[in-house]
């Protein structure tokens, strides 16, 4: 039996990002602190790799203004946000500068330094674990070393769109 042909034609870089609109991702906003100076931005790229160590990853475009600094720093820390954070995701996906996103929302340091958005559904603070490049974004996995948790919806993003999880089967 012949196999079938397989491509080894790269997909346009334009079909990728329009087919990726359809995943429904989780809002964050990744936080570190550098040199005695926050930064952060919003991401997508986020999920659990293991729960024994907990561990998670990132994916970050390196133009991102924060990428270098969370890279140096060693440390980040994921904010999932609920329903209802759509400006604080607004201004760490570039709406505001990065010198004044820290304006919007409120704010607590963790024992690491890194900044915890108030209300939000989780956060992850992470300690760097391994890093690689692939293509236009840095791959950071990192150990959990501290996180927090409230019973809220997180927001969700898809189609260029905000909006939230509604379960319609339970599942208990």
């Amino acid at each position: 039996m012949d196999s079938p042909a397989r491509s080894t034609q790269i997909v346009d870089s334009f079909d990728f990002k329009q087919s990726m609109r359809s995943v429904v991702a989780s809002v964050n906003v990744i936080t570190c602190r550098y040199e005695d100076t926050h930064y952060g931005l919003t991401a997508t790229a986020f999920c659990s790799v293991s729960a024994d160590p907990p561990t998670v990853l990132i994916c970050v475009n390196g133009n991102a203004s924060a990428c270098e600094r969370i890279r140096l720093s060693g440390r980040f820390c994921v904010n999932v946000l609920t329903s209802g954070m759509e400006e604080l995701a607004a201004a760490f996906a570039g709406k505001i500068a990065p010198e004044h996103r820290f304006a919007s929302g409120r704010w607590r340091e963790l024992e690491s330094g890194n900044l915890m958005a108030e209300g939000c559904a989780a956060a992850f603070d992470c300690e760097v674990k391994s890093v690689m490049q692939e293509g236009s974004h840095w791959i950071l996995v990192g150990t959990v070393r501290q996180c927090e948790y409230a019973p809220a919806p997180a927001l969700a993003y898809a189609n260029g769109a905000f909006g939230r999880f509604a379960a319609s089967v339970a599942t208990d």
